[in-house]
């Protein structure tokens, strides 16, 4: 997962929990929180919810929040504001700086989806400070995006253009190119001709040449062409 690889995490997650039920084992919840956190990734959320609804009827107190967060995303995701608010206000009892984290993200996304930009900038910029201080880089990057999104919401396109350039580099640096990209395309849409727009577009451009150079070459049929008369102007014999 760290890798930014979810199809082999997930892979790898399924092989196991169906190697320890082979022998009579229950799969622990920090495994199955990592199978479910996969389906997430690879863009299974309607799996991804039931596997993370079945996480929150066991006993573990942190995979029992990891899972609420998870389905705090998937609510954001699909507009749904009474499933955003639930997962929220479950994970208002935090106390360890991950799930204060995961609640001061949760709490932004839902200013955002009930049009309060300034609430969701301040709960979003505490998300960022609590994600930098845990070292969940990935965590940060979407931290960032959100205050982005609340800033531009709030007419500070400078700020927000800002703030989804830093998302943008982050999720570059965790290998999440696709994340990288939109936030940066904001980035340089926001502050077209600004410094920190011109700052977004370079970075967009280094990761477009990178996956250029590592594109595979296409293997083209060769085709004989005939051979094109000399148009050379001609010098006499003696020129």
């Amino acid at each position: 997962m760290r890798a930014n690889a979810p199809d082999k995490a997930l892979a790898d997650a399924r092989a196991t929990r169906i190697e320890l039920e082979r022998r009579g084992a229950k799969p622990f919840p920090a495994l199955l929180l990592a199978e479910a956190t996969a389906l997430y990734r690879t863009g299974a959320a309607a799996e991804a919810d039931r596997a993370a609804q079945l996480i929150q009827r066991g006993e573990d107190g942190d995979a029992v929040a990891r899972a609420t967060f998870l389905r705090g995303l998937i609510a954001d995701d699909r507009g749904d504001e009474a499933g955003l608010a639930t997962a929220a206000d479950a994970l208002t009892r935090a106390k360890t700086p991950p799930f204060d984290a995961d609640s001061a993200e949760l709490s932004a996304r839902l200013a955002l989806l009930r049009s309060d930009p300034s609430r969701a900038r301040q709960q979003a910029a505490r998300a960022a400070e609590l994600r930098q201080t845990t070292l969940d880089y990935r965590g940060l990057a979407r931290a960032l995006a959100i205050e982005g999104a609340a800033a531009e919401r709030t007419g500070n396109k400078i700020a927000a253009a800002d703030l989804f350039l830093r998302a943008g580099r982050s999720a570059a640096a965790q290998g999440d190119k696709g994340s990288a990209r939109a936030w940066l395309r904001r980035a340089t849409y926001l502050a077209a001709g600004q410094p920190v727009g011109r700052a977004a577009a370079d970075l967009l451009r280094g990761l477009n040449q990178d996956d250029y150079r590592l594109r595979p070459c296409s293997r083209r049929k060769r085709t004989l062409r005939r051979p094109q008369p000399d148009r050379r102007p001609r010098l006499g014999p003696h020129r």
